[in-house]
């Protein structure tokens, strides 16, 4: 609950931009070979983003879902601008059919350093407008 809490409270905190960048990501697994591929943003902030991709094996949604929700995602602003790496937590997630055919994952990040959460919080007020 008291995550909840807190994730309505970012989501007051932070500005969200409705962009579409290419993201990878890798899904560290407690069993077997950690799970890697690509996405794009459907939106995001300072605090967090929707990574939308295509549906995951079984096995890695319920690691994801029932696990600790741990993701690693690496993008970029805009094309020759230094990569973001970032640890991430999944907050909530959208199945295929539930508003359109991808997989959506609410993601917080965790433990951003604050020079990279002010590029994430300039990008989003400078497209915003």
């Amino acid at each position: 609950m008291q995550d909840l809490a807190r994730d309505v409270i970012e989501q007051r905190l932070f500005r969200r931009l409705s962009v579409q960048l290419r993201v990878s990501y890798v899904v560290p697994r407690r069993r077997g070979e950690a799970f890697s591929g690509e996405g794009q943003t459907g939106d995001l902030s300072a605090g967090g983003m929707l990574l939308t991709l295509a549906p995951l094996p079984q096995t890695v949604m319920a690691e994801l879902i029932e696990g600790d929700g741990e993701i690693e995602v690496v993008f970029a602003l805009a094309l020759g601008e230094p990569r973001i790496a970032a640890e991430c937590r999944v907050v909530w997630v959208r199945m295929p059919g539930e508003g359109g055919p991808d997989v959506g994952l609410g993601l917080r990040f965790v433990d951003l350093e604050a020079d990279v959460r002010d590029r994430i919080h300039a990008f989003v007020v400078e497209h915003a407008q």
